[in-house]
């Protein structure tokens, strides 16, 4: 079976980005870009993954003598896609993201879907623009449901719309598929996803109401891992609306039931409760009976800290954090981390002082690829 894939290996597709040229100390060496794509994204390099992946979609291109493929071949494109657009979004290439990822299409489309062995086996007459939901999709779901986002920019209601196209296909395939655990999986993520635009539009108000149906029957969500995790996020949304009484109800719900349950999450949310009630007693109480040295739970001492006039205090609460945690933590934490601790370098004298030997002390650790900007340079 072949696949068509000019649509994705069209010539002009992948924009050319700025030289990466970061400060000193996070030079790179010619030995870094001579890195593979793997390597230069454990170093979170992640601008050099893209431009090199970019590099070998346009050599494959340009190799190509058909644009009709085999599956193995079509998969190897689609896995490019996915780190390319990846890297794209945590080097902060939005724009470009955006761009690359609205030329590939509607990935749902027959065209990239398995045509089923028994059964009427005719071509559907327009195959890139007719979608058979109950049909193998050979392009990974992950990329699917990363380009919803990515193409669909400021069209919030469109990215809805797409997300809720995609949970149709998981409860096709929940039923037709042995992995029914899976596809129930993928069905809750897309809940969470939803929700995610729902925030980014402001609309908290139907946010909340979309996680609370989600936890409301065992039928909305089958897997128990995931009971915990949608109570935390209910709990967060109703934190942001300033509701802290439902907030803290959320947490009694979550202190009550058995099973899965991550004590260092429910302890950061209780002292933020706290936190926001203005109760600061409270909330280092809770804080000094958790386990201090979980990265969540020395962020919240480092913000209790803080809320209290003490900066020294929250400095030291930071730069802790970073020296012991930086390397596990994601990209968006790490940035967020360092951009708070600059922030508070701010205030003191010798501020220019601490932040470079903060720099030098992660370059050392090997985080050569950090994002730059949160060091408010």
């Amino acid at each position: 079976m072949s696949f068509n894939i000019s649509k994705i290996l069209a010539p002009g597709q992948l924009e050319k980005l700025v030289p990466f040229d970061p400060p000193e100390p996070f030079n790179v060496t010619e030995a870094d870009r001579e890195l593979s794509i793997d390597e230069l994204v454990d170093k979170r390099l992640f601008q050099l993954a893209a431009e090199k992946v970019a590099l070998q979609l346009t050599q494959m291109g340009t190799d190509m003598k058909s644009t009709a493929v085999d599956l193995e071949t079509a998969q190897t494109v689609f896995g490019l896609w996915e780190t390319r657009l990846t890297c794209l979004v945590l080097a902060n290439f939005h724009r470009v993201a955006h761009s690359e990822a609205k030329s590939l299409g509607d990935l749902n489309v027959d065209l990239y879907r398995l045509i089923p062995e028994k059964g009427p086996s005719t071509t559907p007459a327009k195959p890139e623009i007719s979608i058979h939901w109950d049909r193998e999709s050979i392009v990974p779901w992950s990329l699917r449901v990363l380009t919803v986002r990515l193409a669909s920019g400021s069209d919030t209601h469109g990215a809805i719309l797409k997300y809720h196209s995609l949970a149709r296909e998981a409860k096709i395939m929940r039923h037709k598929k042995d992995d029914t655990q899976l596809w129930a999986q993928r069905l809750v993520e897309l809940g969470i996803y939803v929700t995610a635009v729902l925030v980014g539009m402001g609309d908290y108000a139907n946010a909340i109401s979309h996680v609370s149906s989600m936890v409301g029957t065992d039928s909305s969500v089958p897997l128990e891992a995931h009971y915990s995790y949608l109570r935390y996020l209910l709990c967060i949304l109703c934190l942001q609306t300033g509701n802290f009484d439902k907030a803290k109800g959320v947490l009694d719900t979550i202190q009550k039931q058995e099973g899965d349950r991550n004590d260092a999450v429910v302890a950061t949310l209780m002292a933020i409760c706290s936190l926001a009630s203005d109760n600061v007693a409270d909330a280092n109480s809770t804080l000094e009976s958790a386990n201090s040295s979980n990265p969540l739970v020395q962020n919240t001492e480092a913000i209790a800290a803080f809320s209290t006039g003490d900066t020294d205090g929250a400095i030291v609460q930071f730069q802790s954090l970073l020296e012991k945690h930086a390397e596990q933590m994601s990209p968006a934490a790490l940035s967020a981390s360092i951009f708070n601790v600059c922030s508070l370098y701010e205030t003191r004298v010798d501020g220019a002082v601490l932040k470079k030997a903060l720099m030098e002390k992660l370059s050392k650790a090997g985080l050569v690829g950090i994002d730059v900007t949160a060091f408010k340079l």
